[in-house]
C-alpha cells in the first residue's frame, strides 16, 4: 500500500485537532451555559504531544541590526617580504662645509730627482766700433745675449742688447753750421754672381749684393765741412729661415749674400759731422726664384704618329677598349732648368712617380713603369665601363714637387670590326 502524501498527512492532522477541540472545548462551554452551579469536570491527563507539523515558509528578512562593538586587537602577524627598491630621489642641497681637520703628519721625504739639463749661459762680447753714426770718434760696441745653441760664442742672432762706449771727441762748436739732416737721394743696388754666365736679371741666392747710397748735406754755410758722413745699416726683413747678415753695418756700402729666394729690406741712416741724422731710408732687394721655381707637368700620348696632349677629366675620360694599351709620355719643366733664366747650378734632376689612385674592384689593368718619364697603361679583361684614375707627381732634386697630374681612363668593350 502506498504511504500517505504530505498533503494527506496535513489533512489528517487537522481533522484530529478538530475532533479534540469538539470533544473537550465545546461540551465544556455548553455545560457552563446550562448551569453555573454544577461541579466543574476534572480535566483528564494531558495527551501525548502530537507530531511536529511541517516547517512554515521563511519569513521576511528583518532590518539590519546596529554595528557591534569593536573587538579586541588581534595578535601581530608575521613581517611581510621586503619590497622592491624605489627610484633614487633628487640630490639634496649641498651641506655646509665642515670644519677644517687637523693638519696631517709630514710625509716621508721623496727620492732625489734626476739632474736637470744644463742651464743656458749669458754672454757679453766687446768689439771695436769704427767712427760712425754710433760713435763719432770710434769706440767699443758691447753686445749681450743668451748662448742658445751652447757653442760658447755669441752669434749675431743671439744678441739681445747692444750698447756703445765711445772715444772722447774734441770739443768743437758746430752751433752755427746748421741743423738740417743729410739727404739720401738714392741707393744703387749691384751684385756679383758666382757664375760669370749668370743671366743679369736680378741677384740670385749666393750672389754678393752691394748697396751704395748717394748722400748730400744742405748745411754748407759753415767753416767746417759736413763730411765725413757716418752710416748705420740694418737688415730689417728677410725671407723666413734666412740667415743672411750684413758684412758691416757701418760702412758706406752695405754688402750681404742672400741665401733664400725672396725679398730683403734694408734701412739706412746717415749722420753728418754736425750730429744731424736722416730718417730711415728703405731699400728692397728682390732675388730671382732660381732654386725655388715650381715644376710644371704635362702628359702626351702618340696619336697617328704625333704626340697629343692627354687632357682628361672624370666627366670626359679617355676611352680604351678591353685588352688595349695607352702609352703616356711625361714632360716636366722648370725655370731652374732654363739657362736663359737661371745659372746652371740651379738645374734640377727630375724623378717621376706614377700611381693608380682609383682602381675598380674588378679591375686588373696595370702600369708598365711607375718611376720613369714614360709609362703604358694596359687594360686587361675588365668588365665594361670600369673607370680608372692615374696620377703623376714629378720631384726635383732641390726638393720641389709638382702638383699631381691626373689621367682618367674608362675601359669599354672591344670595338666591333
Amino acid at each position: 500500500m502506498k504511504p500517505p502524501s504530505l498533503k494527506m498527512k496535513s489533512i489528517l492532522h487537522f481533522l484530529s485537532l478538530a475532533a479534540l477541540f469538539a470533544f473537550f472545548v465545546l461540551p465544556s462551554a455548553t455545560t457552563a451555559a446550562q448551569s453555573s452551579n454544577k461541579r466543574q469536570p476534572i480535566p483528564g491527563p494531558t495527551g501525548p504531544t502530537g507530531p511536529i507539523g511541517p516547517t512554515g515558509a521563511t519569513g521576511l528578512t528583518g532590518n539590519t541590526g546596529g554595528t557591534g562593538l569593536t573587538g579586541a586587537t588581534g595578535l601581530k602577524g608575521d613581517t611581510g617580504p621586503v619590497g622592491a627598491t624605489g627610484a633614487e630621489g633628487v640630490t639634496g642641497p649641498q651641506g655646509t662645509t665642515g670644519l677644517k681637520g687637523d693638519k696631517g703628519d709630514t710625509g716621508p721625504v721623496g727620492p732625489t730627482g734626476s739632474n736637470g739639463s744644463n742651464g743656458i749661459v749669458s754672454l757679453i762680447t766687446q768689439t771695436p766700433e769704427a767712427a760712425g753714426i754710433n760713435c763719432d770718434n770710434g769706440g767699443a760696441r758691447i753686445d749681450s745675449g743668451v748662448d742658445a745653441n751652447s757653442n760658447g760664442k755669441l752669434d749675431p742672432n743671439e744678441i739681445t742688447a747692444t750698447s756703445y762706449v765711445c772715444n772722447d771727441v774734441p770739443a768743437i762748436d758746430y752751433s752755427a753750421c746748421g741743423t738740417q739732416p743729410p739727404i739720401i737721394s738714392s741707393v744703387a743696388t749691384s751684385w756679383s754672381d758666382p757664375d760669370p754666365n749668370s743671366p743679369n736679371i736680378a741677384p740670385n741666392t749666393s750672389a754678393f749684393v752691394s748697396l751704395q747710397p748717394s748722400v748730400a748735406d744742405p748745411n754748407t754755410g759753415c767753416a767746417y765741412p759736413p763730411t765725413p758722413f757716418r752710416y748705420q745699416w740694418t737688415l730689417i726683413a728677410s725671407p723666413p729661415a734666412s740667415k743672411a747678415v750684413l758684412v758691416s753695418a757701418t760702412d758706406a756700402i752695405a754688402q750681404f749674400v742672400p741665401d733664400i729666394p725672396g725679398n730683403y729690406q734694408l734701412a739706412l741712416k746717415a749722420k753728418d759731422r754736425f750730429g744731424n741724422v736722416t730718417p730711415n731710408n728703405f731699400t728692397n732687394v728682390n732675388t730671382t726664384q732660381c732654386g725655388a721655381n715650381p715644376l710644371a707637368v704635362a702628359v702626351y700620348t702618340p696619336v697617328n704618329g704625333n704626340l697629343q696632349p692627354l687632357v682628361t677629366s672624370s666627366s670626359s675620360p679617355w676611352t680604351l677598349p678591353q685588352g688595349k694599351s695607352l702609352a703616356m709620355l711625361a714632360r716636366a719643366s722648370s725655370s731652374d732648368n732654363d739657362p736663359a733664366q737661371c745659372p746652371a747650378r740651379f738645374a734640377q734632376t727630375l724623378s717621376y712617380t706614377w700611381t693608380i689612385v682609383t682602381r675598380p674592384v674588378n679591375g686588373d689593368a696595370q702600369l708598365s713603369d711607375v718611376s720613369g718619364s714614360t709609362s703604358v697603361f694596359q687594360a686587361g679583361s675588365d668588365p665594361n665601363y670600369l673607370a680608372y684614375e692615374l696620377q703623376l707627381v714629378v720631384h726635383g732634386s732641390n726638393g720641389q714637387t709638382s702638383a699631381p697630374f691626373s689621367v682618367f681612363i674608362q675601359v669599354v668593350l672591344p670595338i666591333a670590326p
